[in-house]
């Protein structure tokens, strides 16, 4: 039973990171408002794929905060519906992990507390999901929406580590001084970058509809945007100073949360070379998302291996 259990922790944990990519994809492509209504779409279970199906006055029908919709895409519309499968299977795949800890309580009663804790904090998201749309995109709502979602990963990651554990599959350790404060300091870091460049999209949706050009967008931009850039500066330090600490004691190549950490970098460091020089490509904008939630989630995984030294 516990083998079953850490098979479907980590098709979460796959899982949460498949929603993060969806997400990512619906705000590349503009289809965050391409269902317009939740939990259904355009008022069906299943979507329409031409305007067509839809009653002529549906921009009325479909307001959202007193204002008409845009037309119809079924490009947007369906891209937004198939993020919602994505998430509905994560919800799926945390409520058979959870109904599988509930044989696992005599053994350890924290793995069902946790499944049921990440189980509820997935309805949360979900209901928070609601009210973005129901906002019409309110940025405050989007950044929280995306914290809660590094949240549910660090979760379902100290899940897996746990089980992990029990099985006898996950021994690596490292002992540092002040190690995991700092770890914790990195990982509040990321949060934060993570916040700075959700805002950041969201003054480049507000430049978009004025200026067409793609490379003058970073003109309009406020000095936000330089903070998030010059504070990526101080996260790449960081964190290849970690990784190396962890490799004067754990060889890099055989600790998989140094490489996670170390390629999530890199991609980061790509795409933000490429939005500086490029116009904001839509294509690098889910890749920079995925990166960071990789990089926050790897983070956690050696926090939780610096504070396993405590009890091996």
């Amino acid at each position: 039973m516990l083998v079953w259990f850490r098979r479907f922790v980590r098709i979460s944990l796959i899982s949460v990171f498949l929603v993060i990519a969806a997400g990512g994809i619906v705000r590349m492509t503009g289809a965050g408002m391409g269902c317009p209504d939740w939990p259904k779409c355009f008022g069906q279970y299943i979507p329409p794929t031409d305007v067509s199906q839809l009653p002529a006055d549906y921009k009325e029908i479909f307001k959202v905060q007193g204002k008409e919709i845009a037309d119809f895409s079924a490009f947007k519309t369906w891209i937004e519906y198939l993020n919602r499968l994505v998430g509905a299977l994560l919800g799926l795949f945390l409520f058979i992990t959870t109904v599988i800890s509930v044989f696992l309580w005599k053994r350890d009663k924290w793995l069902f507390m946790a499944s049921f804790f990440i189980l509820l904090l997935t309805a949360f998201q979900a209901w928070l999901g609601a009210l973005v749309v129901a906002s019409n995109l309110a940025p405050v709502r989007i950044t929280t929406h995306m914290v809660v979602a590094l949240i549910i990963a660090a979760l379902v990651m100290w899940l897996l580590d746990r089980v992990n554990t029990m099985i006898g599959k996950s021994r690596q350790s490292f002992r540092i001084t002040h190690f995991r404060g700092l770890l914790f300091i990195a990982m509040a870091f990321t949060i934060v970058q993570v916040a700075l460049g959700t805002q950041v999209r969201e003054e480049i949706d507000h430049i978009a509809v004025q200026i067409s050009d793609r490379t003058q967008w970073i003109e309009g931009l406020s000095t936000l945007f330089y903070v998030h850039r010059s504070f990526s500066i101080i996260i790449f330090g960081l964190n290849v100073f970690i990784i190396y600490q962890i490799s004067r004691q754990i060889p890099f190549f055989d600790h998989l949360p140094s490489q996670l950490v170390a390629a999530s970098l890199l991609l980061n460091i790509f795409t933000g070379v490429i939005f500086n020089y490029a116009g904001f490509p839509a294509f690098a904008q889910p890749i920079h998302l995925f990166a960071g939630a990789v990089l926050f989630t790897a983070q956690y995984a050696m926090f939780l291996q610096a504070r396993r030294i405590q009890v091996l």
